[in-house]
């Protein structure tokens, strides 16, 4: 051990500024003692030693090297049975106060053991002295804590147990440790996997959460319906299942009424402030049923309060607790998270974008191979109600939490790739190359191969049902042996786009690791990796990798909690800002220290360090070389952090109003049972249009199937809800979108109403249009056609140019014929409300397909109103219009499954660019060109019944089946169960295999470009293609409205995402809340994050529109939702960079509202900004708001240029200081 005096090593540590060349403890590789930084008395520095980086790679080192001679070793059968007891974790703490940082590890049969860092990566076993019973023969444990319960300034250990209490042993500070476990209250959790510790209630001391478990879980589920005979009664008011007497403390009932094994209550042990402990869970509010295996502490809605996330293992949820203050906690997984993994196991924090927040990282079992997937894929249906009813919903895969401000979580797994890492134990986000974007690691393998063998565990259930013993199925279950795996690296070059390295960067050979410590053990500044293995050696690499610049960070301050434990930092490095948080649970089963490690890549400091001390007061430091360890003293006279404040760009309010959505999910997957996703809910949309011209703007919400849509009408304030329409439009219609439009050239706004879903049943009656004439007498209604397809978007314009306004319908849907194309109609107007078949105006062959939106605009500049549509599985098309008629339809995007449209000059250079919602990129289906999102429908069964059957492309005719075998053989039985009865047999088949040869397949659709897009306009009728921003593609894309939403002069977006209704097994698209997508003129977009922007709509958002509605030059954002209230986005008037222009042109009769107009306006700088009047657009609506123009502040308009839609033009050169423009065509 390292000798020397303090004053002496910390005069050595001064020179260590300027060479690194002793011979001291720290040169060897250990961290050391510290001198002072710059004169600051209240940092210190020690100088980093120089890493070995020849090898350019993690090294793996040999127990006869490093000194850890510890093999965790299992031979019971009880013990590798059960699902979790057979896993163990280690701590990370520098429990002898020498600067270095030592480990315990937990032995699951073998004693515990404490190992003393040497320096150099040399470890002794200082177990033996360090006090009685601390390795703990004979007791069967799971991980460790370092930490200081008592505030006497050295670490206490506490140990968690399975069978018996936990164990507390308080620290000397000298390497010693006595049991205290009972006089303390900390004899807690018989099967504990974890603690986590955090002060909830800011009093200054460290309380613990103590997650527990159960042993013995398979066997008491066996005996279940036994034990609950006569056990239970029915509350008589929700009619849910309630377990009663002595049963209730083993098992309980779910929301869906199913019997469930109970695990054992999670603690909260409260310290008194002297190192004693009560539970206080049930005061805390967390009083939960929870397999929890992760509990995981950090302010994510930084309020300066720490939460908690727990990861629940099997049928029980993940709880995402937000502190209150003052000890108390309100889950908000349902809101704030949506969905989360089913075996949720370990997890971890860490700022992965840069934006300054904690972001989560939660593992569950998911095979990244094809065949390894197919495999342990498992009965679905065993699961599906779970799947459909849970809230939040459960993935069976990894779940990567962006915060997205304020603890509002996106879960982007899918889109960062990164949902698949084996059979996963710890999960953790570190900076192993110290780049300042994090990587996540994933300690791998399982105990027991048959527990991820669905073929195994039938023939359990065939011997079972057999009468087999419970030793023969016991014995059959061992047979399989182990499933040793590869740990997990995914690496990023930029944020969120990770991907593994090719060589793993050196953590290679196969395992089963579990508990995992990441943190410098040589001294040098990287992150080493340190792994407990069941029957096996630890796992033990050091970094030598080529690592960027970085620092580590203890923190020091007066009281019980001297580490700061829960203390934020922010550092910032050029401009990079880099977020962390002290923590000591991390991963599984494991505590590291409270040590912060900051990559910076090329930066060589930190221009700035923000620390927020757990009582809420604020410390900045700045220029801090990197190249040192740094411990930081709290100063004196610190002023109160401030929380950011919650005051977004836009507020919020909802109409007093739901669309409430049929549930056909039963009824659409007995119908087709590999339906990707439901049908039913792609509605519906919303209109604009002053309907009883007060000079007010009005709306129409499109209603449901079983219910009316809604009308508001323009007040004071607001609105007001109407029954104007009431009894226009038969209930039973699915209103889908609404189009407004003067069908009668009486110059009142009229409104088309498509129908479409597919609820209608065998009265296809109901797929009929509506058209409701707004008259002076009331609303009145009728057909405008007699098809009944099953429609969606309407958009008008006068294609020929005769001074009436013509109709477009899109076809949306066959019902329950998924992709099966439907005809599109166009309807001519003829004047006297005769609209007739326009299908001599269209392409030969018409327009059919699955199209989810259309709109009319002038797209070539020529001045006739050409037709854009875009399909589900199909291209972005383009109709134009040749002098009334429309031409062959161009492809101008790629297949996709495209949703929405919106045009616009986003780049002001004069003519209409395109906004293409779509998919996104957080789904499971991947495309590009070489690897296309491919769906076949055809009769596969010998049942004379269309099936589908999706597909992964590998090469130009090879595909791989999408679905697995239990999806696939519930639809198909004589196909896929009948002749593939085993799950292997299943993985290991070819497509044509199971499905036939591709190329004769009827029907065959395909995708290969899934990203919501911007199609750029070059106004030579060609368009180049360029993705939204990251944060565009989260969700699923639908209504997009732009308008110059902060009066600066640029087009901006408000996208508006998700959908609840997919296939259960998939998991819902929900990750979205609204996108704002702030423009910036040349055609580029920035993303606003929804902590900025204010804006949170977490449901489905369908159908949006821009429109000034209370005439204060500010555009308010409308957006009508499934399931939900629709919603009006005010803009706060701060939050503008110039002031509104309104243009109210007004066209001749017939086309009153002038659509298929265009305005350009001229600034005084030169600058020229275009708009054009439409009757449908934003996905399923239409508005008849006056044009807006945003005037950047110091700008003023001088020409206004009015280019009517018969081709005549209008100038305006003078301009008041009203914000408002009337142009009359005469």
């Amino acid at each position: 051990m390292n000798t020397l005096s303090t004053l002496a090593l910390a005069a050595l540590a001064l020179l260590c500024l300027a060479s690194c060349t002793d011979n001291t403890k720290t040169a060897e590789g250990g961290t050391g003692k510290a001198g002072m930084h710059g004169g600051d008395s209240h940092i210190q520095a020690t100088p980093f030693s120089t890493a070995d980086v020849s090898a350019d790679s993690f090294v793996a080192l040999a127990s006869s090297e490093t000194g850890l001679e510890f093999d965790n070793n299992v031979s019971n059968p009880q013990v590798l049975l059960d699902q979790i007891a057979a896993q163990a974790g280690l701590a990370s703490g520098d429990f002898d106060n020498d600067g270095d940082l030592d480990i315990y590890v937990a032995g699951i049969e073998q004693p515990n053991r404490l190992y003393r860092n040497e320096g150099g990566f040399r470890f002794s076993d200082a177990t033996a002295g360090a006090g009685a019973d601390l390795a703990l023969d004979g007791e069967y444990c799971s991980g460790a804590m370092f930490v200081d319960v008592d505030g006497d300034g050295s670490l206490d250990l506490y140990v968690f147990t399975r069978g018996s209490g936990n164990r507390l042993f308080m620290g000397d500070g000298s390497g010693g440790f006595t049991d205290e476990s009972e006089a303390r209250g900390a004899s807690v959790g018989n099967t504990c996997v974890t603690v986590a510790a955090i002060d909830i209630e800011r009093d200054g001391d460290l309380d613990l959460y103590v997650a527990n478990n159960r042993m013995g879980r398979e066997s008491m589920a066996s005996q279940m319906d036994t034990d609950i005979q006569g056990s239970f009664r029915i509350d008589q008011n929700t009619g849910r299942y309630i377990m009663t007497g002595e049963a209730a403390e083993y098992y309980y009932f779910d929301e869906l009424n199913k019997a469930r094994v109970r695990p054992d209550d999670d603690q909260l042990l409260i310290n008194d402030g002297t190192g004693h402990f009560d539970n206080g869970i049930a005061d805390a509010g967390m009083d939960h049923i929870g397999w929890t295996l992760m509990a995981l502490a950090g302010d994510y809605n930084e309020d300066g309060y720490t939460d908690l996330y727990l990861s629940g293992d099997m049928e029980t949820q993940d709880y995402y607790y937000i502190n209150n203050g003052h000890g108390k906690f309100t889950d908000h997984s349902r809101t704030m998270l949506r969905r989360t993994p089913y075996f949720s196991m370990g997890a971890d924090h860490g700022d992965l974008d840069g934006d300054g927040l904690l972001d989560i990282f939660v593992g569950d079992m998911a095979a990244a191979d094809y065949k390894d997937g197919k495999i342990q894929s498992g009965d679905m249906y065993q699961y599906r109600q779970e799947l459909i009813s849970f809230m939040p919903q459960q993935n069976m895969r990894n779940c990567l939490f962006l915060n997205r401000g304020f603890g509002w979580m996106s879960e982007v797994a899918e889109l960062a790739g990164v949902k698949a890492s084996e059979w996963t134990w710890s999960c953790r986000i570190a900076d192993l190359n110290c780049s300042s974007t994090p990587e996540l690691f994933a300690t791998n393998g399982y105990t027991m191969r048959f527990s991820v063998d669905v073929d195994a565990m039938n023939e359990a259930a065939a011997m079972s049902a057999a009468g087999a013993s419970d030793e023969e199925l016991q014995q059959h279950a061992l047979s399989f042996g182990t499933l040793p795996r590869q740990d997990v690296l995914f690496t990023a070059d930029t944020p969120l786009h990770y991907k593994k390295p090719a060589d793993n960067w050196g953590i290679t050979g196969e395992s089963i690791s579990c508990g995992t410590s990441i943190q410098d053990y040589d001294g040098d500044g990287d992150l080493d990796i340190i792994t407990n293995r069941t029957n096996d050696l630890l796992g033990v690499w050091r970094n030598d990798k080529q690592c960027g610049n970085r620092l580590t960070i203890d923190l020091r301050q007066p009281g019980s909690n001297w580490q700061a434990v829960g203390a934020r930092l922010k550092a910032y490095a050029g401009t990079k800002v880099i977020a962390s948080e002290v923590t000591l649970a991390r991963g599984y089963s494991s505590a590291e220290s409270a040590r912060v490690h900051i990559g910076t890549g090329e930066q060589t400091s930190l221009t700035r360090l923000e620390i927020i001390w757990p009582d809420g007061k604020l410390q900045v430091e700045r220029d801090l070389p990197c190249g040192s360890h740094y411990v930081i003293s709290r100063r004196d006279d610190l002023e109160a952090w401030a929380p950011p404040a919650q005051q977004g760009i836009y507020t919020r309010e909802d109409f007093a109003w739901q669309r409430k959505e049929a549930d056909t999910l039963a009824q659409e997957f007995e119908e087709e049972p590999l339906l990707p996703w439901q049908r039913s809910t792609l509605g519906g949309g919303l209109g604009i249009a002053d309907f009883d011209l007060d000079g007010r703007l009005d709306v129409y919400f499109a209603g449901a199937a079983g219910q009316t849509g809604r009308l508001y009408m323009g007040a004071d304030g607001g609105f007001a809800a109407s029954s104007l329409m009431e009894g226009s439009i038969p209930a039973d219609v699915e209103e889908m979108g609404v189009l407004c439009f003067d069908a009668n050239g009486d110059d009142r706004p009229d409104m088309l109403v498509t129908g479409g879903g597919n609820e209608a049943g065998g009265d296809t009656t109901l797929y009929r249009n509506w058209l409701v004439l707004n008259t002076e007498e009331g609303m009145q209604s009728g057909w405008i056609s007699t098809s009944e397809v099953s429609s969606g978007s309407a958009c008008s314009a006068d294609i020929d140019r005769d001074g009436d306004l013509d109709v477009f319908i899109a076809g949306r849907l066959k019902p329950h014929r998924y992709l099966s194309p439907v005809p599109s109609e166009l309807l001519l107007n003829e004047g006297n409300l005769n609209f007739v078949d326009g299908a001599g105006s269209l392409p030969a062959g018409g327009i059919s397909g699955c199209i989810s939106d259309a709109c009319f605009a002038d797209l070539d500049n020529d001045g006739w109103q050409d037709l854009l549509t875009c399909d589900e599985y199909g291209p972005v098309r383009l109709f134009r219009n040749v002098d009334g008629k429309l031409q062959e339809g161009i492809d101008i995007a790629p297949h996709g499954i495209w949703t929405s449209l919106t045009v616009a000059d986003t780049d002001n250079d004069g003519d209409l660019d395109i906004v293409a919602g779509n998919q996104g990129l957080n789904t499971k289906y991947k495309a590009d060109n070489e690897h296309a999102m491919t769906l076949f429908a055809g009769e596969f069964n010998g049942d004379g019944k269309r099936h589908l059957v999706e597909a992964k492309q590998k090469g130009e005719q090879e595909f791989l089946p999408g679905r697995g075998r239990s999806c696939s053989g519930y639809a198909m039985p004589q196909r896929v169960a009948e002749r593939f009865p085993r799950w292997h047999d299943f993985a290991n088949a070819s497509f044509s295999d199971i499905y036939g040869d591709p190329q004769e397949i009827q029907e065959h659709y395909y995708a290969t470009e899934l990203a919501s897009m911007l199609l750029v306009n070059d106004g030579k009728g060609g368009f180049s293609a360029e993705q939204l921003p990251l944060a565009a593609q989260y969700s699923i894309a639908f209504g997009c409205a732009a308008g110059d939403l902060n009066n600066d002069g640029d087009i901006d977006l408000l996208q508006v995402d998700n959908y609840y209704a997919t296939q259960p097994e998939t998991g819902r698209w929900n990750a979205g809340y609204g996108q704002l997508l702030d423009g910036k003129g040349s055609g580029g977009f920035s993303a606003v994050e929804p902590g900025r922007s204010g804006i949170f709509l977490f449901t489905d958002g369908r159908g949006v529109q821009a429109f000034d509605s209370d005439g204060d030059g500010l555009l308010e954002v409308l957006v009508s939702v499934s399931y939900a209230s629709p919603v009006m986005l005010r803009r706060n008037a701060q939050e503008q960079s110039g002031t509104g222009l309104s243009v109210n042109l007004v066209g001749r009769d017939g086309n009153r509202w002038a659509v298929g107009s265009r305005a350009t306006l001229e600034l005084d700088s030169g600058e020229l900004l275009l708009r054009e009047q439409q009757a449908g657009s934003g996905y399923l609506s239409s508005s008849l708001a006056p044009l807006h123009f945003g005037i950047p502040q110091g700008s003023s308009p001088v020409k206004l240029t009015v280019r009517w839609a018969d081709g005549t033009e209008a100038t305006v050169t003078e301009f008041d200081d009203s914000g408002k423009v009337t142009v009359l065509q005469f």
